[in-house]
Formats: C-alpha cells, sequence, structure tokens
C-alpha cells in the first residue's frame, strides 16, 4: 500500500515519464530507497521536498501538494523536552502519545478543541 507521499510521487514521476529509476539516480537515492519510501516502510526525511523542488523545478501547487503528502506520510514525530518540563510531564506526554490511537473519536474531538481553546482540560 502507498503512502501519501507514494501516491504523490508516483503519480509525479508517471505524470513527467520519469521511472523510479531515473528519479532515484536524480536524487542521488538507491531505487530501493525510494521505493521504500513509496510503499511507506521508511519515514519520509522533511528534507525530501526540497530535493525534488531543486532537481525538477515544482511548479507552486506541486510543491504543496508534496509538503502535504510528505507531512501525511510522517511515521513518527520528535518530542522535544525543554529543562522546564518536569518528570510527570514528560511521563503524561509520552502516555498520551503511546495511547492517541485508544482514544475515540469523540474524546480525540474533545481533545482538539481543549487543546485550541488553551482549555486546562479539567474536564477530561
Amino acid at each position: 500500500m502507498l503512502s501519501p507521499f507514494g501516491d504523490w510521487v508516483r503519480a509525479f514521476r508517471k505524470g513527467k515519464g520519469i521511472s523510479l529509476r531515473e528519479m532515484a539516480r536524480t536524487l542521488n537515492k538507491t531505487p530501493s530507497y525510494l521505493s521504500a519510501l513509496e510503499l511507506g516502510r521508511k519515514s519520509v526525511p522533511s528534507t525530501i521536498t526540497d530535493e525534488i523542488l531543486k532537481a525538477y523545478s515544482l511548479l507552486p501547487e506541486e510543491l504543496e501538494e508534496c509538503s502535504r503528502a510528505v507531512e501525511s506520510s510522517k511515521l513518527s514525530e520528535e518530542i522535544r523536552f525543554t529543562n522546564e518540563w518536569n518528570i510527570e510531564d514528560r511521563e503524561l506526554a509520552m502516555q498520551f502519545a503511546r495511547n492517541f490511537g485508544n482514544f475515540s473519536d469523540e474524546k480525540k474531538l474533545k481533545i482538539r478543541r481543549a487543546l485550541e481553546d488553551g482549555d486546562d482540560g479539567t474536564e477530561y
């Protein structure tokens, strides 16, 4: 199954008549690496958008589509804790991330609203 990035880059390549092998060579990647990105087997690096932009002079709408696809394809995200975070806050953030998939859509919507409103979350 293709990742969102895989969908975009495959359509882009086919639209331009570029093979996977040719694109990999142009981007100084191996074909297997590029294929793994397309299939979602490897996390898409944030630098790939700039690499494709430079190599293929993307149009503004192509750049926007590529950027969205890269963002949608991320398999992981880094949380950077500052020294101001105490151990309990760090543990809470990690517990939230680990259990996020278990939340109902309704609970996720409540959390989103609370975060957007700057709510302290006391009703949860």
